[in-house]
């Protein structure tokens, strides 16, 4: 049996797309500088290029195997391209994994058992293979199980097979990322070994100011379709006035989830940077972003009351809405400041 390393319960795992790589990140020694300096911004496609905001709303620079390049090495292909070399997906899969490398892939999930879709419905989604046990014919995956919580699931040689077979791929889900943590190899490469300020700084500035000036993202998608940062809360607003004329499909939990992480990070961020005195914090802004926190959850919760009860009440969302937005717009520009002292006093030390 080989098992590889993974953290099923990292700090933020609403979202497949980085839950399964901060499953590996985050039992990784020293990760901590590189996530905080990472996940500070927000994206949500604009309307008339929207289609489920709970999938449409997400972290910037999370939705990629390669944005995380600078802590992992990956390696990328196309699971067409192995069929085409009439290639035994499921040996490249142990050979994988015998090499120390997890492989982020997507995989029909009606024969996965233990998923919302297992014997229920076609739905080719992401999973992350870690482990294989040859003696039982078994492979360890980790993705969400019927219950929405990330989990590990043993998976048999012939069901991964048929899952494999019967996936649907698009220009979206047709890779698989080979993930291998750091070896003497990375000793040539930029590595994370404190947060890296200047990023951090820019990345929050971008949030309050609602737009996205980063190469890496405008490298990777068209930003002039979404919205970025705190207009997120208005686009949120109006998407749920659209779903009331169908609310038997009302649902925002997900998208709620990622609001809620936002601020529960952003939360640990500051306690982190004034854990080692990275920059000067009085315990009040710390009380602050810990409120902040716990008015994001609030809201999460009130959805979801919401949606037990078959009652959206919308001046009372709203109003919880921008309580969220209106609290983290007024702390904010504090933290920033903060860290543009922490970055003038670094410039005047290195001059």
């Amino acid at each position: 049996m080989a098992i590889l390393p993974i953290n099923p319960a990292p700090l933020i795992n609403c979202r497949m797309h980085y839950a399964l790589m901060l499953s590996i990140i985050t039992k990784m020694d020293n990760h901590e500088p590189w996530l905080y300096s990472n996940f500070a911004n927000l994206q949500c496609n604009k309307e008339g290029y929207q289609g489920n905001l709970n999938n449409d709303l997400r972290f910037c620079k999370s939705d990629n195997p390669a944005y995380y390049t600078s802590i992992i090495d990956l390696e990328i292909v196309k699971a067409p391209t192995f069929q085409k070399l009439n290639c035994s997906l499921l040996d490249v899969l142990r050979q994988a994994i015998a090499a120390n490398k997890y492989v982020y892939m997507f995989a029909n999930k009606y024969y996965i058992p233990s998923t919302p879709f297992y014997q229920e419905s076609s739905m080719t989604q992401d999973l992350l293979v870690y482990g294989v046990d040859e003696d039982n014919e078994l492979f360890y995956i980790l993705c969400y199980d019927k219950n929405k919580l990330l989990s590990s699931i043993p998976v048999s040689f012939e069901n991964m097979e048929l899952a494999i077979q019967h996936s649907h791929y698009e220009f979206w889900n047709e890779t698989m990322s080979f993930i291998q943590c750091p070896d003497e190899s990375f000793a040539f490469r930029a590595r994370s070994n404190e947060v890296d300020i200047r990023q951090l700084l820019n990345d929050l500035v971008d949030y309050m100011e609602s737009t996205c000036r980063s190469e890496v993202v405008r490298q990777t998608i068209n930003a002039e379709l979404y919205d970025f940062g705190i207009s997120t809360y208005d686009t949120f607003k109006r998407w749920i006035a659209d779903e009331y004329v169908r609310y038997k499909d009302f649902d925002p939990l997900i998208g709620l989830t990622t609001i809620w992480e936002h601020k529960k990070l952003m939360h640990a961020r500051v306690r982190y940077l004034h854990h080692l005195q990275l920059i000067d914090m009085p315990s009040s802004l710390l009380e602050e972003f810990e409120q902040l926190e716990i008015k994001a959850l609030g809201l999460r919760n009130l959805a979801i009351k919401m949606k037990y009860h078959n009652r959206l009440d919308f001046e009372q969302f709203y109003a919880k809405m921008d309580e969220v937005r209106d609290a983290e717009v007024a702390i904010l520009p504090e933290l920033i400041h903060r860290l543009e002292m922490k970055l003038a006093g670094h410039i005047e030390q290195t001059v």
